[in-house]
């Protein structure tokens, strides 16, 4: 019941800069909080892996640390720590303090896969310290911070010795008087998880083919590393994703797509975006579906998962013989393995965190697209598409 007599005016009205707010409402920016420090760490290695999609990196180190400090380090071209005007400050330190700070890469479409001007900022605030190392114009610079505010400007270290030398570094240690002070968060929470992160660096080096990704672990007396590179792409995926007693019934349908968006029905607003696709049906008894957006898996679907399914669908339909009732998309048999990866400049999703792409006006173009790719495999490989048909149909008179 409210309170008798309950007294609101404008005294009652608290206003919360945009720091502060995030250091009370630390789920908001990441999620769930037995998970919330691998996201921090998720945020800082999305802004690397943004460079990778930019073409201006293509290695990664991702090391974990003692005392729950965290280091990522790129090979990019670096953040720009020439002043803007008016402000008096750095980009280096606008970037890391102000909240919706955007433009560290200047390439178009650009897509992120953390919150684009917001996640850098939010794993700064929710730091106990953060050190920032990165090239630009010919020489390094450094910056440190301490809960999300700078302890100095940005300082020039040392020149640049040959092309070989750039990059970014980013160490921090999440702050535990922030976490701590949450209802039913332990000490645990506030380490970082070795196979959390571990998942995170596979999917990306499946997306990011010319990527390499390393995996240190400094925590124990033993160094332990993983290497992550995939030159496959998304076939690779399908690899490891196929049960061990399951047979492939064809070769990998794969293919990376550059397609424009549907019109939007409003405005008729269209922009390209990039997608990769990968198919394979077997004989297993199970099918399993990868979908992300920007590198980031969307666990509950979405619109390019949908146009993947009823591509295939359209395609199977169209080689079916005559008066053979046509699939619909929930039909389609098990063991299809399918993966479908796009980079999204304007990406929709669900909720604040990446779990289901709402884009609209991408379900379509990738309906098409797979459609063509799949008969464009069945014109070149016909006796496969013989046996993705025959295995279709049995499937169907089994289950009736």
């Amino acid at each position: 019941m409210p309170p008798e007599n309950p007294r609101y005016g404008p005294d009652s009205i608290v206003v919360i800069s945009g720091r502060e707010a995030v250091r009370r409402r630390p789920a908001m920016y990441f999620g769930p909080l037995e998970n919330a420090v691998n996201q921090m760490a998720f945020e800082i290695l999305d802004m690397s892996v943004n460079a990778a999609f930019a073409g201006t990196c293509d290695r990664i180190t991702v090391v974990l640390k003692r005392d729950g400090v965290v280091s990522i380090h790129d090979n990019s071209d670096g953040i720009s720590t020439d002043i803007r005007e008016p402000m008096g400050v750095s980009f280096l330190e606008l970037f890391f303090t102000e909240l919706f700070t955007c433009g560290r890469l200047n390439f178009p479409p650009q897509v992120s896969g953390g919150f684009h001007g917001v996640g850098q900022v939010a794993v700064n605030v929710t730091s106990e310290w953060m050190e920032v190392e990165t090239s630009w114009a010919g020489y390094y610079w450094y910056q440190s911070f301490q809960r999300g505010e700078p302890k100095a400007p940005v300082a020039r270290q040392r020149a640049i010795e040959g092309d070989g030398d750039k990059g970014v570094r980013i160490t921090f240690k999440p702050d535990s008087t922030v976490l701590m002070s949450l209802p039913d968060v332990t000490e645990a929470m506030l380490e970082f998880d070795w196979d959390v992160i571990s998942k995170r660096c596979q999917e990306i080096a499946y997306q990011v083919p010319r990527l390499t990704i390393v995996l240190r672990d400094e925590r124990t007396q033993q160094t332990y590393e993983h290497v992550f590179h995939e030159p496959n792409g998304l076939r690779g995926l399908l690899d490891d994703l196929r049960p061990t007693d399951a047979n492939p019934l064809h070769d990998p349908i794969h293919a990376t797509l550059d397609l424009k968006t549907s019109p939007r029905a409003k405005h008729g607003f269209v922009y390209p975006f990039q997608a990769e696709i990968a198919i394979q049906f077997t004989d297993a008894n199970l099918g399993i579906e990868r979908g992300y957006c920007n590198s980031v898996e969307t666990t509950h679907g979405g619109t390019h998962m949908d146009g993947l399914r009823s591509g295939i669908v359209a395609a199977v339909n169209s080689y079916l013989p005559l008066g053979t009732p046509p699939f619909r998309r929930s039909q389609l048999p098990a063991g299809l393995l399918t993966a479908v990866s796009v980079l999204n400049p304007m990406p929709q999703f669900w909720s604040g965190i990446v779990i289901k792409l709402m884009n609209e006006e991408l379900r379509n173009p990738i309906k098409r697209a797979v459609e063509q790719t799949v008969k464009s495999f069945a014109r070149q490989h016909p006796d496969q598409m013989q046996r993705i048909i025959e295995h279709c149909m049995q499937q169907r008179s089994r289950r009736n």
